[in-house]
């Protein structure tokens, strides 16, 4: 089997048969739409200088993959969990849980043997986790953009920054955000981010079981939400967290160089343990 047809069985058995990829991702967009317009319009009103200030596209996503502001604790200030960011990154890790593994309990073997590389297939399994979580966040942001068009709010990338640092419960730091910007952060970076911690939750699989490699990721998820460092990854996949929002933020670019190397690492890695990787003996 050539690795064109690898490719093209993970992409069918691994993507096409994962309904959870297509509706979380809509159902996440969609309640999370409404949430932010209940919110959004109330904080227009009162200030003076947005009070006729139209939703944009940007406000929606950023609404989304936000996350949270480093947390300070103080009796006076509780905490308050990113729902909306834990939701959709756990949501995404887990509809990528178990589909490598439950593979090489089946057809895995087969496929391998008429292959004749297991670093082919390994690479196949990478480019399925790529176009899985590709598929996600594009379904994400399609549904984002369809309902802002069944509401007439602005399909841009312009945010107004002062009544998302409202929303958030932080201050901004006063520098100009573009389009650009916009894109890499509230768009990609999280994008790469989460499909590192697929990838790592993949290769751990092939020393743990599914379930215990989901449970890591969720629990560093978890960590990162409490402890803001640049060294825990998830802290780049909230936007709010950065230093256009922060003055001590992470940065975007180490933040991509950051999760691309990881990932370059991950396979890497998983290449070379899966090439001496017993299969038979394997529960």
């Amino acid at each position: 089997m050539n690795f064109t047809k690898l490719i093209h069985f993970d992409v069918r058995n691994g993507i096409c048969k994962n309904v959870g990829l297509i509706l979380a991702p809509f159902i996440i967009a969609l309640i999370s739409f409404v949430d932010f317009n209940r919110k959004f319009y109330p904080l227009a009103l009162a200030a003076s200088s947005a009070s006729n200030v139209i939703p944009t596209y940007a406000d929606h996503i950023m609404y989304i993959y936000g996350g949270m502001a480093q947390y300070i604790p103080n009796p006076a200030e509780p905490f308050q969990f990113p729902a909306r960011w834990m939701i959709w990154l756990i949501s995404l890790l887990f509809f990528m849980s178990s589909y490598a593994y439950k593979d090489m309990q089946t057809f895995g073997i087969q496929i391998l043997t008429r292959s004749g590389s297991r670093r082919l297939w390994w690479l196949s399994k990478t480019l399925w986790c790529f176009f899985g979580t590709l598929l996600f966040h594009a379904v994400l942001w399609l549904t984002v953009c369809f309902a802002c068009l069944v509401a007439k709010a602005e399909l841009s990338l312009v945010l107004h920054a002062d009544i998302i640092c409202k929303l958030f419960q932080t201050f901004s730091t006063g520098t100009a955000i573009g389009e650009i910007q916009i894109s890499l952060l509230a768009l990609l970076l999280p994008a790469v981010v989460s499909f590192s911690l697929c990838l790592c939750q993949m290769t751990l699989s092939l020393f743990i079981k599914p379930t215990l490699s989901f449970l890591a990721m969720a629990e560093i998820a978890i960590i990162s939400v409490y402890l803001f460092s640049p060294v825990l990854l998830c802290n780049y996949a909230m936007p709010i967290r950065t230093e256009l929002f922060m003055s001590n933020g992470v940065n975007v670019d180490t933040g991509f160089v950051y999760a691309v190397s990881f990932v370059l690492f991950l396979i890497l890695l998983g290449a070379l343990i899966f090439n001496s990787y017993d299969l038979i003996n394997r529960d």
